[in-house]
C-alpha cells in the first residue's frame, strides 16, 4: 500500500474515533467519510441518506463486486458513544481501498459500501437494496478480532457468526392490595418460572448447534409496598448458530410463556429488537479468501466454530455469494466493547490489501 495513503487513513481513523456516533445517528461520521473521499478520490459517491457507497465504475456491462465497512459506535459505560468495536478502523480501511483504486483497472465495477447501524442490526437490511439495483455478484467484509495474532486472517466455512435477537415479554395481570395477593395476579411468578426453565429451553439435544438464552433484565411493579403489581416485563437475548434454531428457541419460550399466563389468568405480549440473521459464508468465496492469503503470504487461522456474537452482514449473504472474515488485533489486545479497546492502526494496511487482492481476483 502507498505509505502516504496509509498515513492519510490513520489520521482519518483518529478523526472518526473522536467523533463517534451511535447507530442511526451517524451524521458527522458520514459527512467526514464523504468529505475525505471527495477530497482524495474521483470515485462516484451515491448518498442514500443514512448510508452511502462509492463506485469505481469501469463499464455498465461489467461484473460488480462490493466491499463493506460499518461506521456506527456503541454507547460506553459512561453513557457516551465510543468506537469500542473497531468500526472507525473498518471505515478508514475501506477509505484506504478507495485511495488505492485511483488510476487502476480491474475489469469489473467495484462498490465500497459504507454502512450505518450495524450494532443494532438495522443497517444492512436497508443497504441490501444496493446489491439489487447495482447487480452486484459478490460481497466481502472483515472485522478486527481481539485475541488473535496481529494481522492474521481468521476464516471459517459456513456459519461464522450467530443469529440473535432481543426479546421483550410484557405481562398484564391484576393489581391487588399487598395484604391480599390472592385477589390479584402478580406477573413476578410467571417471570420466575420462565427464568427457572431456561436450561430446559436450551437443552442441546433439541438443536443442530449452539443456542443460548441470556437474561438481560426484568421489571415488576414499583417500591410501593402496599401494592401487589399487575404489570411486568422480562428482557432476554436469544442466540443460535443457525436461524432455524433461533426460531425454534423463540417458539419454545413463547409456548411456555403463553401456557403459564393461561394457567394464571393473565395476558402477555412479545416484541423484538436488534434482530440479526446468522452470517454464513459461501464456500467458494471463503476459498477465494484462502487463495488470497496464500498469494499475499498473509497468515491464515481457521476458526474451529462460529463466534457467538452477531453481525448484520449476514443479510447480504442471504442474497448473493460472499464471505466475512476477521483480522487479528493481537493476542493481548483489549477485548471488543471494553473501555480499554481501541482499533490497532497496525492492521489497517492488512485490511486494505486484503480487499484490494480480492478485487483483483477473477469473479466466480
Amino acid at each position: 500500500m502507498n505509505q502516504q495513503n496509509l498515513a492519510k487513513i490513520k489520521e482519518l481513523r483518529k478523526l472518526l474515533h473522536q467523533n463517534a456516533e451511535p447507530s442511526c445517528q451517524e451524521v458527522k461520521t458520514r459527512a467526514i467519510l464523504q468529505q475525505f473521499l471527495k477530497e482524495n478520490t474521483s470515485l462516484e459517491i451515491v448518498d442514500r441518506g443514512r448510508w452511502f457507497y462509492a463506485v469505481h465504475r469501469e463499464g455498465n456491462d461489467l461484473p460488480g463486486i462490493a466491499f463493506r465497512a460499518d461506521f456506527d459506535a456503541i454507547i460506553a459505560a459512561n453513557g457516551q458513544p465510543a468506537h469500542l468495536c473497531g468500526h472507525d478502523g473498518h471505515s478508514a480501511g475501506l477509505a484506504g481501498v478507495a485511495l488505492e483504486l485511483e488510476g487502476k483497472t480491474f475489469g469489473k465495477n467495484i462498490f465500497l459500501l459504507f454502512q450505518h447501524a450495524e450494532e443494532n442490526g438495522a443497517g444492512a437490511i436497508e443497504c441490501c437494496d444496493m446489491l439489487r439495483t447495482e447487480k452486484i455478484q459478490e460481497i466481502y467484509g472483515w472485522h478486527n478480532y481481539s485475541g488473535m495474532p496481529k494481522g492474521a486472517i481468521v476464516l471459517k466455512d459456513g456459519v461464522v457468526m450467530s443469529a440473535s435477537m432481543g426479546m421483550t415479554i410484557a405481562f398484564e395481570g391484576r393489581q391487588s392490595h399487598a395484604s391480599e395477593p390472592e385477589r390479584g395476579i402478580n406477573p413476578a411468578f410467571a417471570i420466575a418460572r420462565i427464568i427457572d426453565n431456561i436450561d430446559e429451553f436450551i437443552k442441546p439435544d433439541q438443536y443442530s448447534g449452539m443456542v443460548l438464552c441470556t437474561v438481560i433484565g426484568t421489571t415488576v411493579g414499583a417500591p410501593t409496598f402496599g401494592v401487589s403489581p399487575s404489570k411486568g416485563e422480562l428482557w432476554l437475548t436469544i442466540r443460535a448458530h443457525r436461524d432455524e434454531d433461533l426460531n425454534k428457541l423463540k417458539q419454545r419460550i413463547i409456548d411456555f410463556t403463553q401456557g403459564q399466563c393461561k394457567e394464571m389468568g393473565m395476558s402477555c405480549s412479545f416484541s423484538y429488537c436488534d434482530v440479526f440473521p446468522d452470517t454464513t459464508n459461501h464456500k467458494a468465496c471463503a476459498d477465494k479468501v484462502r487463495q488470497m492469503c496464500q498469494e499475499q503470504s498473509f497468515p491464515l487461522v481457521e476458526m474451529p466454530e462460529p463466534k457467538r456474537g452477531s453481525e448484520d452482514f449476514g443479510h447480504y449473504l442471504k442474497l448473493i455469494p460472499g464471505a466475512f472474515y476477521f483480522i487479528g488485533d493481537g493476542e493481548d489486545h483489549p477485548n471488543l466493547h471494553s473501555q480499554a479497546f481501541e482499533f490497532p492502526d497496525e492492521i489497517l494496511e492488512r485490511g486494505v490489501e486484503s480487499f484490494l487482492a480480492l478485487a483483483k481476483m477473477e469473479m466466480l
